[in-house]
């Protein structure tokens, strides 16, 4: 059997593309299927999946033939519409042109959203990687499984790993501020996390924090959008603890999974620059 040159392509891959390419063609007042292809194999090259020499990529995609990169493309393409990202062009009194397209105000978002995207699975880890070399073992696989989970649209497992996650990140920023709390503070956080006490805890936590900004003992770097981070992570372990086990009582969407997973890297980052704080 002949080796498929583009395996290093995986879908994910071509999604991510796919959202740098629709950025592009969706400014036209009625996008193409041709050029949404013709965009991705562009982007595609400039991450350094180079299709063949030159940069004719028009006629790259068209080269394509029936070839695995073209199914690939394809499915890419299936998942946006399977999303609600994009629509086909109405055809009435026909049925829809799946040869134009019209993007969603959901596929708006997605597209107008900063950082990796939990779509593309590979390039969301690798992204979270760099950002953070140093990761707990922990953190990672919930979050591995959060991605793996919502990528097969099943939000509230996804929405309980990165709880989990979130769970984690927050106990170790807890422990960390151990050292520069005293007295009361102290015993405080103490009693929160040897309890288990996880609301206690986290009211514990902005206690101190906001104490160590207010004497100035917080650097710029590490406290500039900490209460916005630190609330993305509280929310995701309310999710988990609520809506997600006693869904009776609230809704687990597939866009407020992709959101809490889309926070998440910059979040835990948050989490680490505090622990480095401390630490030091």
């Amino acid at each position: 059997m002949q080796a498929d040159p583009f395996s290093a392509i995986t879908v994910s891959t071509v999604i991510g593309a796919m959202r740098a390419a629709l950025k592009s063609v969706s400014q036209e007042r009625q996008p193409g299927f041709g050029a949404l292809m013709t965009g991705t194999v562009k982007e595609l090259a400039r991450i350094g999946h180079r299709i063949e020499p030159g940069e004719d990529f028009r006629d790259q995609w068209v080269r394509l033939g029936d070839g695995p990169l073209s199914f690939r493309l394809i499915e890419g393409f299936c998942q946006l519409l399977a999303l609600g990202y994009i629509v086909p062009w109405p055809g009435t009194p026909n049925a829809p042109n799946a040869n134009w397209f019209q993007v969603t105000e959901k596929g708006k978002q997605w597209m107008g959203s900063t950082g990796p995207v939990p779509e593309d699975n590979e390039g969301f880890l690798a992204a979270l990687s760099a950002l953070i070399p140093t990761l707990d073992s922990v953190i990672k696989q919930y979050i591995v499984e959060a991605v793996i989970t919502y990528n097969r649209k099943a939000w509230f497992a996804s929405a309980v790993m990165i709880g989990a996650a979130s769970e984690k990140a927050v106990y170790m920023v807890a422990e960390s501020l151990l050292t520069v709390t005293h007295g009361n503070d102290r015993k405080a956080l103490e009693k929160s996390i040897s309890e288990r006490n996880l609301p206690r805890m986290l009211d514990q936590i902005n206690n101190v924090l906001t104490k160590q900004k207010a004497a100035k003992a917080l650097p710029y770097t590490v406290s500039e959008g900490m209460e916005h981070h630190l609330l993305s992570l509280f929310d995701s372990i309310r999710v988990q603890r609520n809506e997600a086990i006693h869904p009776t009582i609230g809704e687990v969407t597939p866009e407020s999974v992709r959101l809490a997973l889309s926070a998440f890297p910059s979040a835990c980052r948050k989490v680490y620059d505090l622990i480095e704080w401390a630490n030091a």
